[in-house]
């Protein structure tokens, strides 16, 4: 979409198409006599797939698949468009080269021009109007979109349409939480708008693949309740998954960028298991004996126990909180 690509003499273009990986440890867990527990709802909820399997669920195949369909349909329709070429001549490139050298990208329209930066430099100080070589002026891409939003903030009073960003995974709690969409804050943020009679709309932006499912009710509950006082639109970002959806479900209109991910419903509960904990750790791939675990960390003068009583109280356990409990080599 830019009026001008360029590339440098000796670099090279890659288009090769779209993939996803995915990394299990079910097999590593099961050496060390560990397992997880899961309830879910549904076949394609593939989150906890890597503690389960050792590959791809048929399932989870199936809707990467037509994920990455979708999105790759939609870069080349963009890029065809705005490259002067067609659809079937990129495809063409990514099923037959793959990796092109500049001028190969050139001649295949995917650039405008062959040049090194010192060349494009030169350039931008001429539509600059700076002489010699004095640097122009530059900018981040952070500090940009940071001016952009102060100028937003800078705005008068009145009637206003405001704007409440939702990013990262959903969870319990408040006081301030960074990185996460906190239910208790959320919640407070959520009552202003619909108390303030100046605010008029509300657009929700959000971007989260989900997270605790009562921090996610009481989202929504006060979502419900601002919809009927006032417009709320939802503008969703990469992801709108699970608690993500059910947080947007409430609102008048749904927006998506169609190179986006689609929502992921579904609720799931895991709880890590072991037959017992080992005391000794063989080296991977080797016959020697087993060297004694590391005694060095905390977490180790308490008793190990042998069992979780998932059956007795099935707890709500994230796969972070999982890990801290793994038993790791070396000093």
């Amino acid at each position: 979409m830019a009026n001008t690509v360029a590339i440098d003499p000796i670099g090279d273009f890659t288009l090769d198409g779209f993939s996803s990986e995915m990394r299990f440890y079910a097999g590593a867990l099961e050496k060390y006599g560990l397992g997880v527990q899961v309830i879910r709802v549904g076949k394609f909820k593939s989150a906890v797939e890597p503690f389960l399997k050792q590959e791809l669920s048929p399932e989870n195949r199936k809707q990467t698949e037509v994920l990455l369909s979708s999105l790759w349909s939609n870069f080349l329709v963009t890029a065809a468009e705005h490259r002067d070429v067609s659809v079937a001549q990129l495809q063409t490139i990514a099923n037959q080269a793959g990796t092109l050298t500049a001028e190969e990208a050139l001649a295949s329209k995917l650039v405008d021009r062959v040049a090194y930066a010192d060349e494009i430099a030169e350039e931008l100080r001429q539509l600059t109007e700076v002489d010699g070589e004095m640097a122009f002026r530059e900018t981040s891409l952070a500090a940009y979109v940071n001016q952009q939003k102060s100028d937003q903030d800078a705005g008068g009073e009145g009637d206003r349409i405001a704007v409440l960003y939702m990013e990262g995974e959903i969870v319990s709690g408040g006081s301030g939480l960074r990185n996460v969409i906190s239910g208790e804050d959320m919640v407070e943020q959520l009552r202003e708008l619909r108390l303030d009679d100046e605010v008029k709309a509300v657009v929700l932006r959000v971007n989260s693949p989900g997270g605790s499912a009562i921090a996610s009710s009481q989202i929504g509950r006060e979502v419900i309740l601002l919809a009927e006082a006032k417009p709320i639109v939802t503008s969703m970002g990469d992801y709108a998954a699970s608690g993500g959806y059910w947080i947007a479900a409430p609102t008048d209109k749904f927006s998506q960028n169609p190179a986006r991910s689609p929502a992921r419903l579904a609720p799931l509960a895991s709880c890590p298991m072991s037959k017992s904990w080992p005391t000794t750790m063989a080296s991977p791939g080797t016959r020697s004996k087993p060297r004694p675990l590391p005694t060095a960390r905390p977490w180790r003068d308490r008793k190990p126990r042998r069992s979780w009583p998932c059956a007795k109280k099935p707890p709500m356990i994230s796969t972070a909180a999982f890990w801290i409990w793994l038993p790791r080599a070396g000093a």
